[in-house]
C-alpha cells in the first residue's frame, strides 16, 4: 500500500465495521503508522448504528408490528445494550424474534439469546434436523475452503459426491439445489446464483477451538483437512466412468461434458491449488500418481481427458504428447513437482507439451512459477532450449526478472553453455534480442494465456 498511496495526490481509504473483527487494535495501529508516513492518505472508519437499524425493522416489518409497544421497546433495549457495538449479532437476534408467533415467545426468547455470535451460531447449527447435518457440514466445508465463489450447481453437486461413486446421475443429486441455503440454516447465501457464506465470521466461527468443546463440536472445521478432502473429491470427480475413456474428437461433446456435470470446471482447475495447501499423506500421493499413470492407457484415461477439459480443446495431438510433469510445473503443483521428479520415475523433466510445445520450464517461468523452475533446474532442465517461438526459458527468466532463478540458471548450465546476453535492468532489453522477443511474445499471448 504504501508504494500505492505514492501515486496519488490524495488516497481514500474507507473501512466499515472496523468494531466487528478481533484484530481492530492491530488495524488501528496500522492505520495510524501509515497516516504518519503519508499526509495525503484519509482514512474513513463507519460504524453501523445498531439502534438506527433495530428501530427500522421493529417499524417495518409485519411480525414485530403486530407486538405490543412495551414488548418491541424491550426488544430495542435488549439488542442495542448488549450487541457491543456488533451488527451481526444485532441482525440474528432480529431475524431469530421475528419468526417467534407470540409477544409471550419474544419475552422467552429475550431471556435465552446468546450473548455471543459464537453462542448463536452453535444454536443455528444444533437445531438443524439430523438428515441435514453430514450435508450441511460438507456445504459450510467448501464454502469455508473453496477458492473461486460457487454457483449453487456447483456446490449441490459436490456435497452429494461420495468417494466410491463410478458416475453420477439425477437420482444422486439435490431435487431442488436452492435446498442448500435450508440445509445450512441461513448460514449460507445466494446471489446472482452464486453461493457464499452469510458473514466472514461463520469461517471463523467453524475454525475456532470454542466450537471443538461445543454443542456443535460436529461441525468444526480444520483448514489442511478441508483442503485435502476438497482435492480428493475433484480427483474423483475427474476419475468418474464417463471421463475413464480419455479425450473425445469433438469440441461440442466436451462442451456437453462441462454442462451434464456441474463440478467439472471446479474440479478440473481447482484439485492442483487445492493439493498445494496441506502436506501430502501417502495416500493422496498414491492418488495423485495412479491419476497421472492413467495417461498411460491406450486411450489416456482420465489423465488425458483432464488435459482436454483444461485446454477445452479437441486437439487430440497436443493432449497426447503433453506429460503430467508439465501441468505440474504450470500449475505451481511444488508438491507434486517433489513426487514426480524423484529418480525412480525418471520423468523426462525438459519434455515438450500445451499448445506451443514449450519446455516444463519453460511454462513455469511463464505463470512466474518461481519455485516450480527453481525445482526444474535443480532437476536438469535446460535454461537454454527454444520452443517453437524462439525463446528459451533463460531469456524469459531474465526479461521477467526472477533474479534468484536467472542466478541458479547460471550455477547449473554446464561450463561452456552459451550464455544469453547479459541484461541491463534499468536500459531493458539488449537490441539483438527486441524484435525477436517482441515477435514471440505476441505469438505466446495469442493462447499461453487460455493454456495451462
Amino acid at each position: 500500500m504504501g508504494e500505492a498511496l505514492g501515486l496519488f495526490d490524495a488516497f481514500y481509504l474507507m473501512i466499515d465495521a472496523l468494531n466487528e473483527t478481533s484484530q481492530e487494535s492491530v488495524i488501528v495501529e496500522a492505520l495510524l503508522h501509515l497516516c504518519s508516513k503519508h499526509s495525503n492518505l484519509r482514512v474513513l472508519v463507519t460504524y453501523c448504528d445498531i439502534e438506527v437499524y433495530v428501530e427500522k425493522r421493529l417499524s417495518s416489518e409485519h411480525s414485530f408490528q403486530s407486538l405490543s409497544a412495551k414488548i418491541r421497546t424491550e426488544i430495542k433495549d435488549k439488542v442495542t445494550s448488549e450487541a457491543d457495538g456488533t451488527f451481526r449479532w444485532a441482525k440474528l437476534c432480529m431475524d431469530r424474534l421475528s419468526t417467534l408467533r407470540t409477544g409471550r415467545d419474544v419475552r422467552r426468547a429475550l431471556v435465552d439469546i446468546p450473548s455471543t455470535l459464537n453462542g448463536f451460531y452453535a444454536g443455528i447449527l444444533t437445531r438443524a434436523p439430523q438428515q441435514d447435518r453430514a450435508m450441511a457440514r460438507e456445504a459450510l466445508a467448501w464454502l469455508c475452503f473453496s477458492l473461486r465463489p460457487l454457483h449453487l450447481g456447483e456446490l449441490a453437486e459436490a456435497i452429494i459426491l461420495e468417494g466410491d461413486e463410478v458416475n453420477i446421475d439425477d437420482d444422486d443429486r439435490l431435487t431442488d439445489p436452492s435446498a442448500i441455503i435450508e440445509i445450512c440454516q441461513d448460514l449460507a447465501h445466494v446471489s446472482d446464483h452464486h453461493v457464499t457464506l452469510a458473514h466472514d465470521s461463520i469461517r471463523t466461527f467453524l475454525q475456532s477451538d470454542w466450537i471443538r468443546t461445543s454443542p456443535a463440536s460436529e461441525y468444526a472445521l480444520d483448514a489442511a483437512a478441508c483442503h485435502q478432502r476438497i482435492m480428493r473429491k475433484c480427483l474423483a470427480y475427474l476419475r468418474l466412468e464417463p471421463f475413464t475413456t480419455g479425450p473425445l474428437d469433438k469440441l461440442r461433446h466436451v462442451k456437453a461434458r462441462f454442462a451434464a456435470y456441474p463440478l467439472l470446471n471446479y474440479a478440473t482447475n481447482m484439485w492442483p491449488i487445492h493439493s498445494e495447501r496441506f502436506p501430502l499423506a501417502d495416500e493422496d500421493e498414491k492418488l495423485i500418481l495412479d491419476f497421472f499413470e492413467t495417461k498411460k492407457l491406450s486411450h489416456g484415461g482420465a489423465f488425458e481427458a483432464w488435459v482436454q477439459f483444461v485446454l477445452r480443446s479437441a486437439d487430440l495431438d497436443v493432449i497426447r504428447h503433453t506429460e503430467p510433469l508439465y501441468y505440474a510445473a504450470s500449475f505451481n503443483m511444488t508438491s507434486v513437482l517433489q513426487l514426480i521428479l524423484r529418480p525412480e520415475y525418471k520423468a523426462d523433466v525438459n519434455k515438450r507439451g500445451g499448445r506451443f510445445s514449450s519446455p516444463p520450464l519453460f511454462v513455469a517461468l511463464w505463470r512466474d512459477n518461481v519455485e516450480a523452475a527453481m525445482l526444474l533446474l535443480r532437476a536438469g532442465a535446460d535454461p537454454d532450449s527454444r520452443d517453437t517461438s524462439g525463446q528459451t526459458s533463460r531469456r524469459l527468466a531474465t526479461s521477467r526478472k526472477h533474479h534468484e532463478v536467472v542466478k541458479l540458471m547460471k550455477e547449473m548450465s554446464p561450463a561452456g553453455a552459451k550464455r544469453a546476453p547479459t541484461w541491463n535492468w534499468e536500459r531493458g532489453a539488449e537490441d539483438e534480442w527486441a524484435m525477436e522477443d517482441a515477435l514471440s511474445q505476441a505469438r505466446l499471448r495469442s493462447y499461453m494465456d487460455e493454456d495451462s
